[in-house]
């Protein structure tokens, strides 16, 4: 049985052609034959550090969002 791999390399190629400032990170996890959505973030993003900076990672995932809401001042 062929391993899953991680696409992280592939996206990380395209969020730093779009910039991190102009990424939000999701996911649709939480489907019935998907981790919960928590452990499968906390997964996902341990995959990502070694892409991104932590400041990075956070503004995909929270600072980003906020902005898009218009959540922050």
């Amino acid at each position: 049985m062929r391993e899953k791999r991680s696409a992280v390399s592939h996206k990380q190629y395209h969020i730093r052609a779009a910039g991190p400032e102009h990424v939000l990170l999701t996911g649709d996890f939480g489907q019935a034959d998907v981790p919960y959505f928590d452990d499968a973030m906390v997964d996902y993003l341990e995959k990502m550090s070694p892409f991104f900076h932590e400041a990075e990672l956070a503004m995909m995932i929270c600072e980003n969002p906020e902005k898009v809401l218009e959540i922050r001042e």
